[in-house]
């Protein structure tokens, strides 16, 4: 038997029929769609196919790609972090959390952490009387400290109800 035959006979063997039905799908896909016709006209033309090899080639796809694949990376591990069972648990105790909040009080959470991400002049405390001045005359300092006393009595109630 000829080397010819030996691979006609394996190409018509009954496992790779339906493999080689499923590529002639995916050729007549590609033909209908005129993707192949394209690229035949890619693959005959040497001043095209070089005008494609330098633009894939160029320093700015070459970023991009390895943003993608740094990205790649980061997300395998997001991935990985999201799979663990711990994580999924304090997953679980952060989303029923958020279920009860409305849209006001994210609005409100939103520019919270807004104002947190852009301070302002940062004016630093002299002293216990300074502090004390800012606590007692500044309407801005004793609305926030309120803020502050708001968060901090949630996550006391938090920590507590997760602990137990």
């Amino acid at each position: 038997m000829s080397s010819e035959d030996v691979i006609i006979e394996k190409l018509v063997s009954q496992e790779n029929l339906s493999v080689i039905d499923k590529v002639m799908e995916i050729a007549k896909l590609l033909d209908k769609s005129g993707i192949l016709d394209l690229t035949k006209a890619v693959l005959e033309n040497e001043d095209l196919k070089q005008q494609i090899l330098d633009a894939l080639l160029s320093p700015e796809v070459l970023g991009i790609v390895g943003q993608l694949a740094s990205s790649w990376k980061d997300l395998s591990d997001l991935l990985v972090l999201l799979t663990d069972q711990s994580t999924v648990s304090k997953l679980k105790v952060l989303l029923n959390a958020l279920k009860g909040i409305d849209e006001k009080s994210l609005k409100n959470a939103l520019n919270l952490v807004q104002a947190i991400g852009s301070p302002g002049e940062i004016k630093p405390v002299k002293g216990i009387g300074d502090m004390y001045s800012r606590f007692r005359y500044n309407e801005d300092v004793k609305i926030g400290l309120g803020v502050v006393f708001a968060i901090l009595e949630q996550l006391g109630k938090m920590y507590k109800n997760f602990s137990i």
